[in-house]
């Protein structure tokens, strides 16, 4: 008999500790990035004049056409600022404004199914103005970049291998404005960042790839190789995000409860 109360007061004990911890759980956001318009024709410029059709209109000669099939980041660190609007019950904060850091070297196959790279810990509320800054940089000085993606230049059968690695650290900026996010206890949003490759050849024609040096049939593009070429995506890669204009870098901040 005592050892069936002893059980049964073990029992209400460890139910009254599992409900406290269910009670003191923290929310946090998840982070996870993909590759997005693997198969897509890409937005190029020249400073030449456009040519012309024989109905005397411009020609449409102003895409790239790729077929990328790997790709991969490096992150290396992660800040997170957010204005806090509506505070949970029971939440003092006299600055509105958090500031999150993390740490870490993670590496993120933009190819394969989306996972959890970065567990951001944030107090509960309603969030505004959330701003992003991600930084990746080769750790340890390791053999591969810490950015890269390869695929096929014009079509799929008979195109040109084409390779983007950048060995340099570079930092994003992104902006998520649609709206708010609710942070409710316990709960885990998933922030998924969209990097559309097509984008980072903005300023990039097809002449410039036509004239690109090929290296064992590829179009390598590198600090080393066709280090013009490689000049205007590092920039495109790392463009500001700035207000009523696209970035040149398409990112999209999604939080899903």
């Amino acid at each position: 008999m005592k050892t069936l109360k002893f059980i049964l007061s073990l029992s209400i004990i460890l139910l009254i500790v599992l409900s406290a911890c269910r009670k003191e759980e923290n929310s946090s956001v998840g982070f996870t990035m993909k590759a997005t318009d693997a198969n897509a024709t890409a937005n190029a410029s020249t400073s030449q004049e456009p040519s012309l059709t024989n109905e005397g209109g411009p020609s449409n000669d102003v895409h790239l056409q790729f077929t990328w099939n790997e790709g991969w980041i490096y992150i290396t660190s992660l800040e997170f600022n957010a204005q806090l609007i509506k505070p949970s019950v029971g939440l003092i904060k006299e600055d509105p404004y958090i500031h999150i850091e993390w740490q870490g070297n993670q590496k993120v196959d933009l190819f394969g199914e989306p996972k959890i790279f970065a567990n951001l810990e944030i107090p509960d509320g309603q969030y505004q103005n959330i701003e992003l800054r991600f930084t990746s940089s080769r750790i340890n000085d390791m053999a591969s970049p810490n950015f890269y993606f390869a695929g096929i230049y014009g079509p799929v059968f008979g195109g040109t291998p084409i390779s983007v690695a950048v060995s340099q650290e570079f930092t994003i900026d992104i902006k998520f404005e649609n709206g708010t996010i609710n942070v409710q206890s316990g709960n885990i949003l998933d922030g998924q960042i969209d990097l559309c490759l097509d984008n980072l050849f903005t300023g990039i024609s097809s002449e410039d790839l036509e004239k690109a040096e090929l290296t064992d049939g590829w179009i390598l593009i590198s600090a080393s190789h066709n280090q013009d070429l490689y000049v205007k995506i590092l920039a495109n890669l790392q463009a500001k995000f700035i207000p009523a204009e696209p970035s040149s870098v398409a990112w999209y901040f999604h939080v899903q409860p």
